[in-house]
């Protein structure tokens, strides 16, 4: 197809896109991913989605990327566009990113390759066989194959570390180079939301760090807004891979890190809260008392992960 943005035509690829009905329950704003031809780029972008704002919960998945750049973390970016397609007028979109290795130099990164950790196939069919929300994508890493993002144009680059990576998860070791830091700061952040949504493995995107050797999460998908934290109950399980790396570190640090990052994204959060008036809360306020009561009653001690389950792959179902 054509994207034209300002009477500017540029050559593009684009699929339909989504897992869940919120892409596509309508005929009208569904959602889109669009590739750049010809060595183009819209907005610094090679590849990116569109979709409508309620698929990545807007503001609060913007509000919660402003913090996590400012904690250091690779992010995507988002826009909001007014879409129109094949002269029909979709209204304001959202406009998100897919991160590639391209996205990675822009953020200084030390590295090329983007990791996905996730069987879209398993997570529906326990979708569909129980009523219970799924978890063995939440915790069982060796139920999940590695899959590298835009692979063909990585691999002849980067064959040793592809190769040391493929060791690592045939070994079942692959959780030995996470960046605990970073795999914690991104945990106390969703305490901080009072949801573990961004770090299920489905959601997930890894890169892999070529002079540290470790692999880091890129925060995506937060899912929903943030609630109030009223007592230590609301504090929710965190997934084993990232319970494992609090307690294997001082998360006192990275609390008070959150803290300072949260008051640095003040502005840019009071900004989104004003785009979107109907939301009717104070996010910043929010955020600042549920960090404050982490900061004050809860220890690498207190922190719970959801129960392990039975692996999916050795679960039996009828043919039908």
């Amino acid at each position: 197809g054509v994207l034209d943005v300002d009477g500017k035509k540029f050559k593009i690829d684009s699929t339909i896109k989504g897992k869940l009905m919120d892409h596509f329950r309508s005929p009208k704003r569904f959602s889109l991913k669009i590739d750049m031809k010809d060595d183009k780029y819209f907005k610094g972008m090679s590849e990116f989605s569109i979709q409508k704002l309620e698929s990545r919960a807007s503001p609060y998945e913007q509000i919660f990327l402003s913090i996590a750049k400012n904690l250091g973390f690779i992010t995507p970016k988002h826009y909001f566009y007014e879409v129109k397609f094949n002269n029909s007028n979709w209204g304001v979109m959202n406009i998100e990113e897919n991160v590639s290795k391209e996205s990675l130099e822009l953020n200084q990164f030390n590295g090329e390759l983007i990791i996905q950790l996730g069987d879209d196939h398993n997570h529906f069919i326990q979708k569909k066989e129980y009523y219970v929300q799924p978890l063995d994508m939440r915790i069982n890493l060796e139920t999940f194959p590695m899959r590298f993002i835009d692979f063909k144009k990585i691999h002849e680059k980067n064959a040793f570390h592809i190769d040391k990576l493929r060791k690592l998860e045939f070994s079942k070791n692959l959780r030995d180079i996470f960046d605990l830091d970073k795999m914690c700061t991104l945990a106390l952040m969703s305490l901080m939301w009072v949801d573990p949504h961004i770090l299920e493995f489905n959601n997930s995107q890894y890169a892999y760090d070529k002079y540290k050797l470790k692999l880091e999460p890129i925060p995506q998908d937060v899912g929903i807004g943030p609630r109030e934290i009223k007592s230590s109950e609301n504090i929710p399980a965190l997934p084993r891979e990232y319970f494992n790396s609090c307690s294997n570190i001082n998360i006192s640090p990275l609390i008070e890190k959150i803290e300072i990052a949260l008051l640095n994204s003040k502005n840019a959060i009071i900004e989104l809260d004003r785009t979107f008036p109907l939301n009717d809360q104070n996010t910043f306020e929010l955020l600042q008392k549920n960090i404050s009561f982490i900061k004050r009653n809860i220890s690498k001690d207190d922190l719970e992960t959801i129960d392990n389950r039975f692996p999916i792959e050795k679960l039996k179902y009828s043919k039908d």
